[in-house]
């Protein structure tokens, strides 16, 4: 079509090489921001998570102050260890449920907490940086569901991987002679540094632990989602976060960290 003046009408459409260029500068822009966001959603699942673990140390703090002792029944009984929340190993932080909520937990028989009551909706039992793509599924209502996975774990046994016959060195208490030990508040030597809950490895409710392995099988250990390191609330109800290497190194200053009595205890490692 020819215009006015005898000039042909100016193209207002791309080539094909200024489309890929455009292609290449929104691709380049957005591997440059990619690492960014990343990094950006994971500070703020730690932030989250760091928030989840002052609420349990307050708790933590709250049920001594009731009771003047540390919750937990015996992580260990007959020489097994129980797994799962409802199960021994993970009523260490169940016993935590009233003080931080009133409607997230059941009960059993004996009036004891029994387990938490719903599973995919978050609470502060659930660290934001365990999403639910590999999370566990069991049967809810006939149907097979993944559930929100917990992520934390009570440190009930201390540096010890077997029974203590005498005393406990973590938080939790332990059986002997058929009587039940528990820790009590005044047991704990240096609460600013004496680990009580953390990131754990696994999805349910249980115990965290500075061993990686036990006889070749992984155990419940500190988690890796936070920048290949885990958050902790310490017994004085501050949080801390550091690379899982540096939870788990066997050196004194940090096997020190996990017992009750201040002290490093090699003969556990």
């Amino acid at each position: 079509m020819v215009w006015g003046g005898g000039r042909s009408r100016p193209s207002v459409a791309f080539s094909l090489i200024e489309l890929l260029v455009v292609v290449a500068v929104i691709g380049v822009l957005a591997a440059l921001l990619l690492p960014a966001l990343l990094r950006a959603r994971a500070s703020a699942h730690s932030a989250a998570c760091k928030s989840n673990l002052r609420q349990l140390g307050v708790a933590l703090n709250l049920y001594t102050d009731q009771y003047a002792e540390l919750p937990g029944a015996p992580p260990w009984f007959g020489g097994v260890m129980l797994e799962g929340p409802g199960r021994m190993s993970g009523r260490g932080l169940l016993y935590l449920a009233p003080f931080v909520s009133a409607h997230i937990y059941s009960v059993d028989g004996e009036g004891g907490i029994e387990s938490l009551r719903v599973l995919n909706q978050p609470s502060v039992f659930h660290c934001p940086a365990k999403g639910r793509s590999n999370a566990p599924s069991r049967d809810l209502g006939g149907t097979r569901q993944r559930w929100l996975p917990y992520g934390y774990g009570y440190n009930g046994l201390g540096t010890r991987l077997r029974p203590p016959t005498t005393v406990p060195l973590g938080l939790g208490s332990v059986e002997s002679q058929g009587m039940v030990l528990r820790v009590r508040s005044a047991d704990i030597r240096s609460p600013t540094e004496m680990v009580a809950i953390g990131d754990s490895s696994e999805d349910l409710l249980g115990l965290l632990h500075p061993h990686t392995e036990l006889e070749g099988h992984p155990i419940r250990r500190v988690g890796t989602m936070h920048n290949a390191g885990a958050n902790a609330v310490f017994c004085d109800g501050h949080v801390e976060y550091a690379k899982t290497t540096k939870w788990t190194e066997t050196s004194e200053a940090a096997r020190r960290r996990w017992n009750n009595d201040h002290l490093p205890h090699p003969e556990t490692w």
